[in-house]
């Protein structure tokens, strides 16, 4: 919204408040206003050249015709607008008259007597409503006509002059006066009344016959000719001159439209754009201008003016809209800097104030420097800062001003000091601010002040890292010195009644002892800009973002603070003045405060009460001589006398805006409105799904809107009002069945009450079911309800039979289960039977295995012995455990007790895995604190406990790890602890681990076999004993068992204690002699310098490996990996010439590592061969896809192993045949893979390539191949059986070859183009190769190829690029 200022060209002029403009910014349709007018519900209704407008304080509601539809406007350039006693409003337009029913938003246009069909067409440039509700159109041809009652039909009314009837007449305007009478304005006839009882227009006065407008005044009329205004009294004979401005104003032009305001005082404007006020009595009228001179009325044209009940004037304009004249913002006075006038304020931001004896203000700015307004005479006068000019002040931007009791007024600068200016002789003098800590003068001068002492104060605030301090002048050195450099940042200094100086800075309160310089210093937490001592003694704190605070120099302390939670506008106070009224004004940077001292209440004004805007300025305040407070802002200074400040009581009218129901607007749907009341909805019935209800509201305040608060309430859904501050919306979603009334109430601009209401009652029908027929349809549901229960009990027999079956029918199914259950147990007692049975063999194998193992003395045949005994004793535990497992799942299994040393049965427990932790190169520990602990429990139990816990340790631990059995006694309890660093157990298992078949399946468990009963066990017979087993386990690091087993018997009651008897162990594998480990042979280079060719075994059970590496290891050089990734390494360091790998192992599975090789350049000519013991095709099915050559079942013959090497090694040969042949150009039927013939087509090339390079050398052909010096040579030697250089040889030979055949060359240029110097060694190589020397072999091929470049492709290989 535009605001600018009017002001009076004449002294004796009253000052006019802001105005403020309405234009399309805002909402309004069109910026060119042609008519306004005040409804009886207070709101307004502007009429535009692009249709009808109803404000209501914020919005604009727009109405323009639509095509096609006759229930929309008539056409939207608008002329007049009134509105009738129902209610209606009426709308003439340059095209006719339309009538709005406001509540439904809907239009009705007027049409002439008998032609119905046919709407009025004509100018209407005048419409107005009498007491009976008649309704009369000034039309431009068509003369006056009447809307009987308000009625849609418009019946034309003759002119009577002098006893002629005249028609086709033209009316310009039309007024009712007091007592009823309808005046009519007629062109070029004069003044004319209208006749009820005739029902015609008659001629009263044609003395002025080109009247342009007219207004009642009572029972007169004021009637507008030129530049004259006429008074006409009905009594009178003829009109008479009341008011003439041509003489006062010559150039106004003629009086275009006027209007009297309640005070009497008429509002004239003129068709050259001038606005007068007069009032009767008054000897002149006041000429009333824009402030902004760029901007005048002229320039704005203006159309219409009206008054509203609150008078407002409204201006309607040709380009900006409505003009709004508001006499409630006539307290401020705006001082500002006016663009293009020079007898204005230097700048529009105004920082100081300062007013001298002779009434003239010095207004400091923030970069204009100082305006001096001398107030009698309204004129400027500035004070600038030039550059260079010693005379002129030292800095445009001014941060304080005061004079001093010798009459010098002290100015200082933000950038430049202090200066003094006096004003007898205009003389500007420049004073330093020398700072003696820093050796440099303080540039920024802030605070001034004079003491009670006539001692003159100057702080200065801080520059990058120079810190500003407290100054006075010296008035003997005519110098400033500083009085302490540590009071820096002092935004304020205030001398308050007890002469004691207080200063304010970034966040302290500081009382400054001039004296002793022991100042006190009070946090405050906020920057103190203000410091005021009212007239009650009270100390006020105007702080920057703390609000107000009152501190109490008693106590030292702050006691009470008033921030926007207590009703302020803004928690930044930046300046404190004292009214005569025990007010208290606050600037701050959202608007002015009004501060009672007694009754601690705020009341706020803003930009719209017309402040200059809403955010004021530092240091900015002033409280004048004449009783006026003066504030500086960023937009100017305002003035005002505080006694003038008077709140506005009056309540203006609350009104429902907008109303929806379900979504759809209520005008576009009226099937849900019960009741209208005095033009609003007052009631509401709507079924239940479609309660979404939103409602919109405004008080039509047009002075202060954004001051109203609302709150809204719907009695029976609420508990109470929504207080929703500047929102004028409620909305409902799904109300359920009721009866409501929403209620809606609002403030005025003072933040009062209004006591009037909205109150719409609202009523949600129930959904059908609940209603009266549904009540009948469940009475007729009961009925039927009771008709089924009687067929329900007829059914009872027949359903008592069907029971009868299904009973039998399970039983039938309870039998069969248990027969079941009976197979289960048989099943189960076959297998515990076999296990027995087992145990026979088992035992007879042991026993003379052991003794041959004492008795052999051959190492060889001693190792397989061990291998024997070790895998014939651990299918042993394996039987024992599973004997066990079904002893504890029938709970058949009961304790045998006996006294035991537990110590001897840990260390036995513990050397049964001493073998297998030193393959393993396992860090394996047995730690006791005590030899002698004595154990109340069952011997072979307890060994089957350890001997599980110890086995997964060293199970699940990898190579290098570390195992650590520990045992640990205390005078109650035995611990038995087994670490170890395998990959650990994942947090999720928890007490999982010891169910029964239950396994982990993680990648540390991968390849590891078990049957998942072994913790079952140690669990169960944990259970059995009265002990706790417990472990703790974190992955990657390590898992630690706890075995807890009490002492002493009092546990074990019941059971009967051999007190005598210690069996020996029934599980633990029997001592044999140290077997010796056999280490693994890939790690020693020597071993591969042999013609045998290579194997790599690749399998995480040591003994299979020592197994295969003893069949194959007389005729193959055999390396050995124990797992898949230590297997991928050996085969890229030594290139085996065949792979034999386990499928199922942890780190690295074989069909893994058999798809790595594959896909690897240097090793994809590995044959593999892969072992399993899974006989399922779907692993086989992996293997082949992985790219595996073979595929043997464990367990195997080793015949039929050899002979599988055996065969992949022979296509090796075929392979070199192949070589053979393609070196020799002869013909080659051998088959071989792509990735071979790739090779070595991309080996031949290369060589070819360099025939010419003398730098060519092995080194050269690994780079190009990409391959290591070792990998190329394993893949030259397998495909070729050479090495690189006989290889590199070969295909120089090649091409000597092809040169003979297709070449004049002879055989000495042959052989130094393919990069022979020796001729000798060449023919012997030559020779050796092709069965026949160089010239033999020209003579045998060159003749057939002599005359012909193409050779056969099954001979050579085509060179590049024929």
């Amino acid at each position: 919204m535009l605001v600018c200022m009017l002001w009076p060209t004449l002294l004796q002029a009253e000052s006019v408040p802001q105005l403020v403009f309405l234009d399309d910014e805002k909402g309004l349709s069109n910026n060119t206003v042609r008519s306004i007018f005040q409804d009886h519900n207070g709101f307004i209704w502007l009429g535009t050249f692009d249709g009808l407008n109803r404000y209501d304080g914020y919005d604009c509601k727009v109405y323009r015709h639509k095509m096609n539809d006759a229930h929309s406007l008539v056409h939207n350039i608008i002329l007049s607008i009134t509105e009738d006693s129902l209610h209606n409003i009426w709308v003439a337009t340059r095209k006719g008259v339309s009538r709005l029913s406001p509540l439904w938003d809907q239009f009705n246009s007027i049409y002439l007597r008998g032609n119905k069909s046919q709407p009025l067409n004509a100018v209407v440039k005048d419409v107005r409503a009498d007491r009976s509700n008649n309704i009369f159109l000034a039309t431009e041809g068509m003369g006056l006509l009447m809307c009987a009652q308000g009625a849609l039909e418009a019946e034309p009314v003759p002119l009577v002059q002098a006893g002629s009837t005249i028609t086709g007449y033209t009316v310009k305007t039309v007024r009712m006066d007091a007592a009823g009478n309808m005046w009519a304005l007629v062109q070029k006839h004069g003044l004319a009344r209208y006749n009820y009882a005739t029902k015609q227009l008659v001629l009263v006065n044609a003395s002025i016959p080109d009247a342009v407008w007219q207004e009642t005044q009572g029972s007169n009329l004021v009637i507008a000719n030129g530049s004259s205004l006429y008074g006409y009294n009905p009594a009178t004979p003829a009109p008479a001159v009341i008011f003439n401005y041509q003489q006062q104003f010559p150039d106004a032009g003629d009086i275009l439209t006027f209007f009297i305001d309640e005070e009497g005082r008429y509002w004239i404007s003129t068709v050259l754009g001038s606005l007068l006020a007069w009032k009767p009595g008054e000897r002149a009228a006041t000429v009333l201008y824009r402030k902004d001179g760029s901007l005048s009325f002229s320039r704005l044209g203006i159309h219409t003016i009206y008054i509203d009940h609150q008078n407002r004037k409204w201006i309607g304009t040709a380009t900006s809209g409505a003009a709004v004249i508001d006499p409630h913002k006539d307290h401020f006075q705006t001082i500002t800097c006016e663009p293009g006038n020079s007898n204005s304020l230097a700048d529009k931001v105004v920082s100081a104030i300062y007013e001298a004896g002779d009434g003239s203000m010095y207004i400091g700015t923030d970069g204009g420097g100082i305006s001096i307004w001398n107030r009698n005479e309204n004129r400027f006068t500035i004070l600038k800062s030039r550059p260079g000019d010693v005379y002129s002040l030292s800095d445009a931007v001014i941060t304080a001003i005061k004079a001093d009791n010798r009459g010098y007024i002290w100015v200082a600068t933000f950038r430049k000091g202090i200066n003094r200016y006096t004003p007898a002789t205009q003389k500007i003098e420049h004073y330093a601010l020398p700072n003696p800590v820093y050796h440099t003068d303080d540039r920024i001068a802030y605070a001034v002040l004079e003491d009670h002492n006539k001692q003159l104060w100057v702080s200065s605030l801080r520059l990058n890292s120079v810190y500003g301090a407290l100054y006075f002048l010296n008035r003997a050195t005519n110098k400033f010195e500083a009085f302490d450099a540590s009071l820096s940042d002092l935004f304020t200094l205030y001398e308050d009644g007890n002469g004691v100086l207080w200063g304010g800075n970034l966040n302290q309160l500081v009382k400054i002892d001039r004296v002793s310089k022991k100042h006190s210093f009070y946090n405050i937490g906020y920057a103190v800009r203000s410091i005021y001592e009212d007239s009650h003694g009270n100390l006020w704190l105007a702080t920057e973002g703390g609000g107000l605070q009152l501190f109490d120099r008693m106590r030292q302390r702050v006691i009470a603070r008033y921030t926007t939670a207590e009703g302020l506008s803004s928690d930044v106070v930046l300046t404190i003045l004292e009214d005569g009224s025990g007010h208290l004004w606050l600037s701050t940077l959202n608007g002015l405060v009004q501060f009672d001292i007694k009754k601690r209440e705020s009341r706020n004004f803003y930009q719209a009460d017309g402040l200059q805007s809403n955010q004021f300025h530092y240091n900015s305040a002033l409280s004048l001589r004449n009783g006026q407070l003066a504030f500086g802002g960023i937009k100017g200074l305002n003035l005002f006398y505080p006694e003038a400040i008077r709140g506005n009581h009056t309540m203006p009218p609350l009104q429902l805006t907008a109303v929806a129901i379900n979504n759809t607007p209520a005008p576009d749907d009226t099937t849900f409105i019960n009741r209208v009341s005095n033009g609003s909805i007052a009631a509401i019935t709507v079924p239940y799904n479609k309660a979404v209800l939103a409602f919109k509201y405004a008080a039509l305040e047009y002075s202060v809107p954004g001051k109203i608060t609302y709150a809204y309430y719907m009695e029976g859904w609420d508990h109470n009002w929504n207080y929703n501050v500047n929102m004028r919306t409620a909305a409902y979603t799904h109300l359920d069945e009721g009866h409501y009334v929403f209620r809606v109430k609002s403030t005025n601009g003072e933040g009062e009450w209004n006591p009037q209401q909205i109150a719409i009652r609202i009523t949600v029908l129930p959904p059908w079911y609940r209603s009266w027929l549904a009540y009948m349809l469940y009475g007729m549901c009961l009925i039927g309800a009771v008709y089924l229960f009687v067929s329900y009990r007829t059914r009872q027999n027949r359903l008592h039979y069907e029971v009868k079956a299904a009973q039998l029918q399970a039983m039938e199914a309870q039998l069969k289960a248990q027969k079941e259950k009976e197979v289960h147990e048989k099943r189960l007692t076959f297998f515990t039977n076999l296990s027995h049975e087992f145990r026979t063999p088992l035992t007879l194998i042991l026993e003379p295995v052991k003794e041959m193992i004492v008795q052999e003395k051959e190492p060889t045949q001693k190792e397989d012995l061990h291998m024997v005994f070790r895998n014939a004793r651990r299918l042993l535990s394996l039987v024992d455990q599973l004997l066990l497992f079904r002893k504890a799942e029938t709970a058949a299994d009961t304790l045998h007790l006996t006294r035991l040393n537990a110590s001897d049965l840990c260390r036995e427990v513990f050397y049964s895995f001493v073998q297998q932790a030193r393959i393993k190169k396992l860090d394996y520990r047995f730690e006791c604190t005590n030899d002698d602990t004595e154990l109340c429990a069952d011997r072979e139990k307890l060994e089957i406990m350890l001997f599980n816990l110890l086995s997964n340790a060293i199970k699940f631990t990898p190579a290098g790890g570390m195992v650590i059995f520990k045992l640990a006694a205390t005078d109650t309890e035995v611990n038995i602890q087994v670490n170890d660093s395998g990959g650990g157990i994942p947090a999720g298992v928890g007490d999982k681990l010891f169910n029964p078949f239950y396994q982990v399946r993680d990648s540390f468990t991968a390849g590891k076999t078990g049957f998942g009963i072994g913790l079952f066990l140690v669990k169960h017979f944990t259970t059995l004993h009265h002990g706790k087993i417990s472990y703790e386990s974190r992955v990657n690091e390590g898992t630690a068992f706890s075995l807890t087993l009490l002492k002493g018997t009092r546990h074990l009651a019941g059971y009967e204690i051999n007190y005598r008897e210690q069996p020996a162990a029934s599980v633990a594998p029997l001592q044999i002699p140290e077997q010796t480990v056999i280490q693994d042979k890939g790690n020693e280079l020597s071993t591969l310098v042999t013609e045998k060719p290579t194997l790599l075994i690749v399998d995480d059970d040591e003994e299979l490996r020592n197994y295969i590496n003893k069949v194959f290891s007389s005729e193959y050089t055999v390396l050995q990996a124990i797992d898949g990734q230590q297997g991928l390494a050996l085969a890229q360091q030594y290139l085996p010439d065949l792979i034999i790998s386990d499928i199922a192992m942890a780190e690295l599975g074989g069909i893994e590592l058999c798809k790595q090789v594959k896909e690897n350049a240097s090793l994809s000519h590995i044959p593999v061969i892969l072992l399993t013991a899974s006989t399922a095709p779907e692993t086989r099915l992996k293997g082949i896809e992985a790219g595996a050559d073979d595929y043997i079942t464990k367990p195997f013959e080793k015949e039929l192993l050899k002979a599988r090497v055996l065969s992949l090694l022979k296509k090796r040969n075929s392979l070199q045949q192949y070589f053979y042949n393609k070196i020799t150009l002869q013909q080659n039927d051998g088959k071989v893979s792509e990735e071979y013939r790739e090779f070595l087509d991309k080996c031949i090339s290369i060589v070819e390539e360099h025939l010419y390079d003398e730098t060519f050398s092995v080194k050269t052909l690994t780079t190009q191949m990409g391959m290591s010096r070792s990998s190329l040579y394993r893949k030259v030697n397998s495909v070729s059986g050479q090495s690189i250089i006989g290889f590199i040889r070969f295909i120089r030979l090649r091409k000597a070859a092809e040169l003979m055949i297709n070449t004049e060359n002879n055989v000495s240029e042959i052989a130094t183009i393919t990069g022979f110097n020796d001729i000798k060694y060449f023919r012997v190589h030559f020779s050796q190769l092709f069965g026949m020397n160089p010239s033999e072999y020209i003579r045998r091929f060159r003749k057939p190829f002599h005359n012909n470049l193409h050779l056969n492709k099954n001979i050579r290989k085509p060179e590049e690029g024929n």
